[in-house]
């Protein structure tokens, strides 16, 4: 028998009492399988690894998959690619037409092959987000019309991995939260059974459990087919009993997609607890790693960041430790103890907070792991549970006399508390790092282990004897470099991906190229997609280098297959609303082989051309060679070395269409709006342009059209009646809904040209070639995009820019009373007039960092950086919203947890970055 003692400051009965929890003997427990602890790489997250050197990619793997040592993960969760734009990026797809199959695409393969050669013990899990184009058989959304044929689809990767690359892939989903048939899941299973895959088993439906646990439970025949319920973010919403009488196995098979910093950390170990009490034997996050462009949706998520190939740096998340609290004290196949408390209270604490109670099959070892976290410092984006108190410290005593034959002595402490000093390296001497600190012993008297649980700590007790001991190279992590060439000689040519690129909409592969010796880029999809029912498509796009690019000339051989196709290069292209499902901004110069003509465009779609006109060498079937150069507000772009524009841009004045408008917190989703009040006049009338000109006073620079129900295209009209219109933001995608209505504007001028952002290179549905790339920047002899920073001293003013911008600088470092200093004599405070500049430092007005909260303050005030020119001092508020929050690094980097900073030099208009990362605090 094993039980768990908790003392009168812990559970759920009145204070002034000690109460049993009992969880009865080992045999008679309701104990579940425990399958361990997962990551997923899907939605492009991966894309960079494989471009990093294959040392440094050797120590990535090693921390994530290598027993015993760092994440050690148990499962290994890949997307199955359509070619399709799925948050982050596109991955490849195996079967593009249905009679060819290609099992070398893309790059989950080496992920999974590297996973395995780790842990032959890794369990491998496949889902599809989308479907190639042709199983809609005409359908842009529905993947069913034929459940035979994506059947074969899915197991043909199986078979893929199976047959080519010697892969058990063993767990299969079925369409990334979306809907699925029955019909669907009986002729995957029948597939699977007639061709030696039997083995394989189906997780429904990856998604939302409540609607399939409602289908499984009036279909015994389809619920036989099925080997687990999958859920996504089940944070704060626990399981049903309808769900639990289904007696299947459950696992949480994607969750977290929180920004992994100390909260992000307190986000993971919470629901990894959380998880096992309401039945989830298995918890995967997305994402894995994060390898992909800084800046894009969903930056930092994950137990490592991987986002700087070409410099070699990487980083260790607060997130990976918290996960070692498992599965390095773990294994799969132990059993998950149940508490007396069962599924309502889900083991928890009197005094706050949650426990889980796992021991091995042999019951010979067991594991506890606890969480005290506040909702302040384990904030998940999800689901979040209103929040709760936890108590500033609580014993409690686990009673382990009758958990085993053989009784333990003793178990080892495990310890990580929130701490906002980043990254800090496992097992380090140095006092700032809390994270997986190994604590004393607790001894067990007559049976009992007694601790003291802090609060805003994570606890493992243990039998298991580990001595952690990372190896992580640290290098600087720097911008991308420049000058930039690539020949794309060096990917494999059967579905290999250049480096560095990041394929946003379509694919973009290594093949051979046309009239020419060697390689090219191509881009392959002919056809789009299946996606779900809400996402559409733009044109194939992929991005390289920083967001933060500013000046550069860029050129490239461009070879259009035939007139039909169009291609562009482009600078300083900004990631739109909806993950590059969208019109993007930026300055694209397209060529148009089906009408002999080149423009000079605002934005990716070319709605808004600045110039245009024809060149007799834009044609098909012939290499051309296209040039861009930006610099500042001028633009310059060359066909084959001739100049076709050499100009000064305008923004445009799009005031007139913003003016007196205010943030409108309504329920229609989709964008970003702001509600403008109409006047009597045009509120009733039925005329297009009365009621344009309630929203925009000057038409020649807005558009407007209606939304009604899922039934009515938008159109250019207004809804009579309605007491306001709807403004929509730059960027922003106003998505239809059912029994709703609204008045939609936009100012016609469209996408304003950024101030800088990524390179790309685009092109129409269909196959376009491109080679010989060359990228330069406009400063230090081409080597650099952006001008440099020019850095102060005493009484310079503190700003939020890109860790790597040049010249920044960043080597604060912390005094004896944690004051943020320079120097012993010049320190970070803040002014009068609130602004954050460095002065001398024992004044009054001396920031001081606690590391506990990651917030500087002085006395007057909390420092906040968020979209602001300069760094300000503002109100306290009791919970630390991101703005007031920054990460401490052994580097002397304070990054501010708020995602944006200025993304251009001081000389150029500021524009805030959304989901930017990497933000410090400089003087520039």
């Amino acid at each position: 028998m094993f039980s768990l003692l908790v003392a009168s400051s812990l559970l759920l009965v009145s204070a002034g009492t000690v109460t049993r929890v009992s969880l009865g003997s080992v045999a008679g427990n309701e104990t579940r399988e425990f399958f361990g602890v997962g990551g997923l790489s899907g939605g492009a997250t991966s894309n960079f690894l494989f471009s990093y050197e294959d040392d440094i990619q050797n120590e990535i793997l090693d921390l994530l998959f290598k027993p015993g040592y760092a994440a050690s993960l148990n499962i290994l969760k890949v997307e199955i690619g359509c070619d399709d734009q799925t948050t982050d990026g596109c991955e490849a797809c195996h079967m593009r037409t249905p009679t060819e199959v290609n099992c070398n695409r893309g790059y989950e393969w080496d992920l999974m092959k590297a996973a395995v050669s780790r842990n032959p013990s890794v369990t491998l899990v496949g889902l599809p987000w989308g479907f190639a184009g042709w199983l809609g058989y005409g359908q842009d959304h529905n993947p069913y019309v034929n459940v035979t044929a994506t059947a074969d689809y899915i197991a043909r990767w199986v078979e893929c991995g199976r047959d080519t690359h010697g892969l058990n892939i063993s767990v299969i989903g079925l369409w990334n939260e979306m809907s699925f048939t029955t019909s669907y899941i009986l002729a995957l299973r029948k597939r699977f059974d007639e061709s030696n895959l039997g083995h394989v088993r189906i997780i429904c439906p990856d998604g939302d459990i409540a609607s399939a646990a409602q289908v499984l439970s009036n279909n015994e025949t389809v619920k036989d087919a099925v080997w687990a319920l999958g859920a996504h973010y089940p944070n704060g919403g626990g399981t049903n009993n309808l769900e639990r009488s289904l007696d299947m196995v459950m696992w949480s098979s994607e969750d977290y997609s929180t920004y992994s910093d100390a909260t992000g950390a307190g986000c993971w170990g919470r629901l990894l607890v959380q998880n096992l009490g309401w039945g989830y034997t298995a918890t995967i996050s997305w994402y894995l790693l994060g390898s992909f462009a800084r800046g894009m949706d969903y930056d930092s998520d994950g137990l490592l960041r991987a986002e700087w190939p070409t410099s070699g740096h990487y980083e260790l998340t607060p997130m990976l430790y918290i996960t070692m609290h498992w599965t390095l004290f773990t294994q799969p196949g132990w059993r998950v103890m149940s508490c007396s408390d069962g599924y309502t209270g889900r083991c928890a604490m009197k005094g706050g907070g949650n426990y889980a109670v796992l021991y091995s099959s042999k019951n010979d070892d067991i594991t506890i792991v606890a969480h005290a976290f506040t909702h302040s410092t384990s904030k998940c984006i999800r689901k979040d549970p209103p929040p709760w108190n936890i108590t500033a410290t609580q014993k409690v005593e686990f009673d382990v006399s009758e958990i085993s034959a053989k009784l333990p002595t003793k178990l080892h402490v495990w310890r990580s508390c929130s701490d906002w000093i980043y990254p800090a390296p496992v097992g380090s001497s140095e006092k700032e790092n809390s994270y997986l600190q190994q604590q004393n012993d607790v001894l067990i008297e007559n049976g009992v282990a007694t601790l003291i649980i802090e609060r805003d700590c994570y606890y493992t007790l243990t039998t298991i004897t580990r001595t952690p001991t990372l190896n992580a190279t640290k290098t600087k992590a720097n911008m991308f470099p420049l000058p930039y060439n690539d020949s794309f000689e060096n990917g494999k040519e059967d579905g290999g991906e250049a480096l560095y690129f990041g394929d946003q909409m379509g694919k973009f592969e290594i093949a051979k190229a046309s009239e020419r010796n060697g390689n090219s880029l191509r881009q392959q999809v002919v056809q789009w997609p299946v996606s779900c029912p809400w996402c559409d498509h733009s044109q194939p796009i992929t991005i390289i280098g920083d967001e933060y690019w500013e000046d550069l000339n860029v050129s490239i051989d461009v070879y259009l297959e035939s007139d039909k196709e169009s291609a562009a290069v482009a600078l300083r292209v900004q990631e739109p609303s909806n993950f590059f499902r969208d019109n993007c901004g930026g300055l694209f110069l397209w060529v148009d082989g089906t009408k002999n003509q080149w423009r000079l465009c605002q934005d990716s779609y070319c709605n808004h051309t600045i110039t245009q006109g024809s060149s007799a060498v834009v044609k098909g079937q012939t290499w051309i060679r296209l040039q861009l150069v930006v610099d500042g507000m001028r633009a310059i772009g060359s066909i084959n070395g001739n100049t076709v524009v050499n100009m000064t841009l305008n923004q445009g004045d799009r005031q007139s269409c913003l003016n007196s408008v205010v943030q409108h917190g309504g329920s229609i989703v989709g964008g970003d709006y702001t509600n403008l009040p109409l006047d009597a006049a045009a509120n009733t009338s039925t005329n297009t342009e009365a009621c344009l000109r309630a929203c925009c006073q000057d038409i020649g620079k807005c558009k407007a059209w209606a939304l009604e129900d899922e039934a009515q295209s938008p159109g250019p009209h207004c809804i009579v009646g309605k007491p306001c219109c709807w403004l929509k933001s730059v960027g922003s995608v106003i998505a239809r809904k059912s029994s709703q209505s609204a008045m939609g504007v936009i100012p016609s001028i469209g996408y304003p040209i950024p101030s800088v952002g990524w390179a790309a290179l685009a092109t129409s549905l269909g196959n376009v070639q491109f080679d010989n790339l060359n990228i330069q920047g406009l400063y230090d002899d081409g080597k650099s995009a952006v001008p440099h920073c020019t850095a102060g001293a005493q009484a310079a003013q503190v700003s939020s820019v890109p860790c790597t911008y040049p010249g920044a600088m960043t080597a604060w470092s912390l005094g004896p009373n944690s004051e943020v200093q320079l120097s012993s004599t010049v320190c970070m405070h803040a002014g009068s007039d609130g602004l954050v500049s460095t002065g001398s430092c024992g004044s009054n007005n001396t920031i001081i960092y606690n590391r506990t909260t990651g917030m500087l303050t002085t006395g007057s005030g909390v420092v906040t950086s968020n979209q602001n020119t300069s760094v300000m001092l503002s109100q306290a508020l009791p919970i630390p919203s991101d703005g007031q929050q920054f990460q401490f690094s052994s580097l002397g980097q304070f990054r501010n947890k708020a995602s944006s900073c200025l993304k251009s030099s001081p000389t150029t208009p500021v524009q805030p970055i959304v989901n930017y990362r990497d933000c410090c605090l400089a003087l520039c």
